[in-house]
C-alpha cells in the first residue's frame, strides 16, 4: 500500500457491508492506518483536503479497498446516497486485496458449523501455518496453494 500521512483521516465506505465492518478496519489497521483516524463515511459530512477515502470495491460483492487520498472539495446540493461526497475529487493511491480477509471469514464460519455440528475441534497449535490457508477437500480439512 503506498504510504499514507498517519495525521490524516481516513473515511471507510463499506456500501452496505455492515458485515465487513470490523474485518475491513482490521485489514487497514494491519496496513498501517491508524486505528483512530478510520471514520465510517456518511452522507451529510465530508472529509477535508489531504484526508484519505478507503472503499470496499466493487459493490456489491468487494475484493479489495480502494485508497484514495482526497484532492478538492467543493459545496454541493447533496444528492442521494452519495449526499455532499458528490462535491469530492479525489485520486486513486492503491488497493489492498480482500481475498485473505474474505477467506478467512469463511474459514472462521466453517469451523464454527463445523465444531458445533461434529462436536469435533479443530486445533490449529500442532500446524505451522495460517489457518487461513486451510481448505476443505473430501471433507478433510487439507493445505491450499491459494
Amino acid at each position: 500500500m503506498t504510504e499514507i500521512n498517519k495525521e490524516k483521516d481516513v473515511y471507510l465506505f463499506l456500501h452496505g457491508r455492515m458485515d465487513l465492518k470490523q474485518k475491513s478496519i482490521d485489514v487497514l489497521v494491519s496496513n498501517g492506518v491508524s486505528k483512530d483516524k478510520i471514520i465510517l463515511a456518511l452522507p451529510n459530512k465530508v472529509g477535508n483536503e489531504g484526508d484519505y477515502m478507503a472503499m470496499l470495491w466493487m459493490p456489491p460483492n468487494p475484493d479489495h479497498i480502494k485508497i484514495q487520498k482526497i484532492t478538492k472539495v467543493e459545496q454541493v446540493v447533496p444528492e442521494g446516497m452519495i449526499g455532499l461526497w458528490k462535491g469530492v475529487s479525489k485520486d486513486d493511491l492503491s488497493t489492498i486485496s480482500l481475498w485473505k480477509l474474505i477467506k478467512r471469514n469463511f474459514l472462521d464460519y466453517f469451523i464454527f458449523y463445523y465444531e458445533v455440528f461434529t462436536s469435533n475441534k479443530i486445533d490449529f497449535r500442532y500446524h505451522f501455518v495460517d489457518p487461513s490457508t486451510y481448505i476443505i477437500f473430501n471433507s478433510k480439512l487439507v493445505l491450499s496453494n491459494y
